[in-house]
This record gives C-alpha cells, sequence and structure tokens, in this order.
C-alpha cells in the first residue's frame, strides 16, 4: 500500500510539473483503465494505471471548467482556485476514463439524477483485491461535476465546513489536508503548485467582486449564449426593447452576464440600451403618419383612434417620433398618443338607444341590440356618459353602466333538438324547438344553477347549457347533383329526404365512417357517401 501511496503521489508532482512544463505530457492511449480509491488524491476513484493522461489543451480545459468553478463559490463558498486544482489532478486535465465516459472530474461512484456509468474499479472484498463493475456518476456536463463537488464540500460532508467562506487558498489547501480530503503529505502543496502555476488564484478574485446590476434595454431582438463566446449555444432570446439585468463586473471580452425573466445568458454590451428603446403607445385619434418629421411630407398610414402603435423611443427629431403600425413606420408628435389604452371593447347589456349627446333627451343615433360588441372611448367620460362607436360606424353616448367589459351573449350550437322553456324548470312551457346544429344566442349573464336564457328566431327561453356547444356541430356542404339521403349508411336502406343541385347540406362534424357522412336538411337527418358534397 505504501508502494501505491508513493505512485500516486508522484502523479500528483508530475500533474504539477505539467501545469509548468506541459511539454513534458503525452497523451495516454486509448481504453478502460480499472480505477481504485486512492485517499493519496482524494476520496474518490482514480486511474490505476502509473500514467499521466493530460488534456490536449490547457486552455481548453479552463475554458470548459473556469465558469462551473466560479458558481461553486457563489453557491457553496467553495474557492474556484481550490476546486480547479482538484480537478486537474483528480481527472488528469480531463483526460481520465471516468471523465472521458461520464464527465465525472471527479471518480465519484453513485448516480446523479438517476444516471451512471458502470466502470471496472478494484475492491477489496474479504481480504482479498478483486476486479469488479462499479456504478460512477454520470454527468450532462463538466460543469454538473463540478457543481456536484462544491455541493459534496460545502452541504454534504460538515467535517469540510471549515473551507466555507475562506478567501486564502493556501489556507484552503491546508485545511482540505488536515481534515483528512486526501493522505498525500504533500497533498496541500500539490494544489497550491497546480493554483499559482496556472494563475487561478486570479479566478478568486474575479469571483470575489460584488454584482453591480443595472437595468437595460435591449436595441433588437438579441439570443444571449449560455457562455462568453458566439460559438456558444443560445439561452434565450429576447424580443426587442424587453428590459433586462447586467452585471456591470462580469466583463470577459467584451462579454457581459445578462439576467431575464430568471434566465441568465451573456452578450456584448453594444446590443442593449441603458435607457428603454421602445413604447406601446395608443393613437388619442385618427391619425397620419408621415414619411418625414414635418407635417408637409407624405402620408403612409392612417392609424384609427384607439390603435396599439410601438414608438421608437431613440429616433426623437424635436417632437417627432419614428412610430410603428401595421407593418409601416413613420413619424407623428408623441403628444397624438397616450401611454395608456384609449378605447376599449364593451358590449350591451340589453337592447339600448345610442344617443347623440349624452343626455337621455338627446335625439336617438341607432339601436343597439343585446350582446352587440362596441367601441367606446374611455377618455371620453361626461359625467357617467361615454362616447362610442358600433360596429357599422355610428357614433353616440351612453352611459357606461349600460355596457359590460365581458361578453353578453355568445353563438352556441344545439347538439340535439331541443325545446326551449318559458322558465328555467323542465315543467314549463315549451317556447320554441331548436333544431340539432342550429345556432342560438346564450345570453350569459343571465344563468339560474345550468339553466341560461337562450334566443332562437326571435324567441327567447330557457335551457341546461349542457345541451349547447361552443363549437359549431355542422359544417355546411353543397350537393354536387340531386341526390337521396339514406336512413343508414348504405345503399339499399330506405331514402329519407332528397335535395336539388346545388343545395346546402349541414354535414355533422367527424361523422366519417368508411366515406358515408351523417347529414342534415331541412330538418332531417341521413346519410350520404361525403364524394357526393362538396365543402363550402
Amino acid at each position: 500500500m505504501a508502494m501505491i501511496k508513493k505512485v500516486y503521489a508522484s502523479i500528483i508532482v508530475l500533474v504539477t510539473l505539467f501545469s509548468v512544463f506541459p511539454s513534458m505530457a503525452a497523451h495516454a492511449e486509448e481504453g478502460l483503465p480499472a480505477v481504485e480509491q486512492n485517499q493519496a488524491v482524494g476520496p474518490g476513484y482514480y486511474d490505476m494505471e502509473a500514467r499521466i493522461m493530460l488534456f490536449s489543451s490547457k486552455t481548453d480545459f479552463f475554458s470548459k471548467t473556469k465558469a462551473g468553478a466560479i458558481e461553486g463559490w457563489k453557491k457553496y463558498k467553495i474557492l474556484p482556485s481550490i476546486t480547479e486544482a482538484q480537478a486537474i489532478l483528480e481527472s488528469g486535465w480531463g483526460e481520465s476514463g471516468l471523465t472521458r465516459e461520464a464527465n465525472n472530474l471527479f471518480g465519484i461512484k453513485g448516480s446523479y439524477n438517476g444516471q451512471s456509468v458502470m466502470y471496472p474499479t478494484r475492491e477489496v472484498i474479504n481480504g482479498q483485491s478483486v476486479m469488479v463493475n462499479a456504478a460512477f456518476r454520470k454527468y450532462p456536463s463538466w460543469d454538473a461535476s463540478l457543481e456536484d463537488h462544491g455541493k459534496f464540500l460545502g452541504v454534504d460532508n460538515p467535517r469540510y465546513s471549515n473551507l466555507i467562506g475562506e478567501k486564502d487558498y493556501k489556507k484552503v489547501a491546508q485545511m482540505l489536508q488536515q481534515d483528512g480530503y486526501a493522505t498525500d503529505p504533500n497533498y496541500a502543496n500539490s494544489l497550491i503548485g497546480v493554483i499559482e502555476s496556472n494563475n487561478l488564484q486570479s479566478w478568486d478574485q474575479e469571483a470575489f467582486v460584488v454584482p453591480n446590476n443595472k437595468t437595460y434595454y435591449t436595441n433588437d431582438s438579441v439570443a444571449l449564449r449560455t457562455k462568453n463566446g458566439w460559438d456558444n449555444p443560445i439561452a434565450v432570446t429576447i424580443p426587442r426593447g424587453d428590459k433586462v439585468t447586467i452585471d456591470l463586473n462580469s466583463a470577459v471580452n467584451g462579454w457581459y452576464k445578462v439576467s431575464y425573466s430568471g434566465n441568465t445568458g451573456y452578450m456584448l454590451l453594444n446590443y442593449f440600451s441603458d435607457s428603454p428603446t421602445i413604447k406601446t403607445s395608443y393613437a388619442k385619434n385618427v391619425i397620419n403618419l408621415r414619411s418625414k418629421a414635418t407635417w408637409d411630407s407624405s402620408i403612409l398610414k392612417e392609424v384609427p383612434k384607439g390603435a396599439k402603435v410601438i414608438i421608437q423611443l431613440q429616433t426623437n427629431i424635436g417632437d417627432w417620433y419614428k412610430v410603428e403600425y401595421g407593418g409601416v413606420t413613420g413619424y407623428m408628435p408623441l403628444a397624438y398618443f397616450s401611454d395608456n389604452q384609449v378605447t376599449k371593447f364593451y358590449y350591451a347589456k340589453n337592447e339600448i338607444s345610442l344617443r347623440s349627446k349624452a343626455t337621455w333627451d338627446s335625439s336617438t343615433v341607432s339601436q343597439i341590440p343585446k350582446g352587440e360588441r362596441v367601441t367606446v372611448d374611455i377618455q371620453s367620460n361626461n359625467d357617467g356618459w361615454y362616447e362610442l362607436e358600433t360596429r357599422d360606424g355610428k357614433v353616440g353616448y351612453i352611459p357606461l353602466s349600460y355596457l359590460s367589459d365581458k361578453e353578453v351573449v355568445k353563438v352556441y350550437y344545439a347538439l340535439d333538438a331541443v325545446n326551449l322553456r318559458s322558465t328555467p324548470s323542465w315543467e314549463s312551457n315549451t317556447v320554441v324547438t331548436v333544431p340539432v346544429g342550429y345556432a342560438a344566442q346564450v345570453d350569459i349573464q343571465t344563468n339560474q344553477g345550468d339553466w341560461y336564457e337562450v334566443t332562437f328566431q326571435g324567441n327567447t327561453g330557457w335551457i341546461p347549457i349542457k345541451y349547447f356547444s361552443i363549437d359549431r356541430y355542422f359544417d355546411d356542404y353543397t350537393a354536387n347533383d340531386a341526390i337521396n339521403f339514406r336512413s343508414d349508411r348504405k345503399w339499399d336502406s330506405s331514402v329519407v329526404a332528397s335535395c336539388v343541385k346545388g343545395a346546402t347540406i349541414s354535414v355533422i362534424k367527424n361523422s366519417n365512417i368508411n366515406g358515408w357522412v351523417e347529414i342534415m336538411y331541412q330538418g332531417t337527418r341521413g346519410f350520404i357517401p361525403v364524394q357526393y358534397l362538396t365543402q363550402k
């Protein structure tokens, strides 16, 4: 055992030397060398063969591990320099078999989020040294392995609690040795040597920097990267004008850490502005966008009253700004827009007379049917009366209390022939029968339990809403020729109805079975092959 410890102590020294003299290293041959627990190196399992498998490029190794090592300080207060030095020693610069096969930098047994890999390991069983296959944690990335190692030191093992928050890498290296992380008497010096020969202590200083968060806004749609650099995957795409938080102390080669809606990524600072870039506004009245920032320039597009527009806030020429509406960008003074909604849809609670002025004794402009949607100018309040416009362009006034901001009447379709009742009770009289599939207007404010007031062809009655569907029951088709409808889905069944060429036929949705569809024609149900019909 003393010989094994000496061998692994030598490995640590050689890896440390490689940090100073990388030209001494040579790549190991491919294969799956057995691993064995070696407390001289650490608590994990490491390659048995007395050879050094070194990462092809220190720069590549650092680029793949730096973010995870620094995150370990932010999350667990374990020094990045220590984490990185341990990763170098325990993974052979990322070239150990477990690292290559399972992103397992520290030779940790078990599973990670249910993922593991079987790997040959030498164990002592009943006093005998034998080779067995054991499960080792398989990580999705090196970052995950580094994070798990930080948790191992900072959370899972109280024996290492003295490391948490300590900022002196030399002290932490000595503490790790004192705490029994590794039995090699030179372990602390090995860590310190790796740290100093690679200037890893500079990573600590980066981690200690307190974030300097500031609000910015995207100049245009931008895709944050998962790490610094264009060749990294996209973390999240941010729409134009949205607000983000940027840590101004996080700059690396011009790239900054950006936070957006719970997501974090990296991007160059020139893709953002420190003041809002766009805002949504509403036209106070009908206005004309101009081609230039002058009244005598040509008109590009008319913007309706209340229409929502996008204003480019950093494009002003005096009081004029670039304004986007309906795919057109033009100019208009900012004073013609409101930050708040100007118009809003309302619905007539009952039939009501639209007045020419904000008084009951003014003339009637138009009758508004129950449930009709109107557009209300919500800036126009005159003692409770508001100006509104009907669907057919009539403008007048009505008290807002006669309107609802929610739909009052909806169109439903009868799932079967159903009798509307005079009161919300089955014992009441029948008012009218609604044929299957026909549309009726349901007053959705009037329910008494499951019963609703329903209007069909001018007749109003009551019925439980379950007998209707919000989705249309039929599709309209045209008869390709004069045809007979059958009582069943076969030609030798009886004829139940006939139609002329060009007649409109209602086909029940999803009724096609072997090419035959169920139809409704003049109140009669029947069947016909769909090939005899053409959908409108």
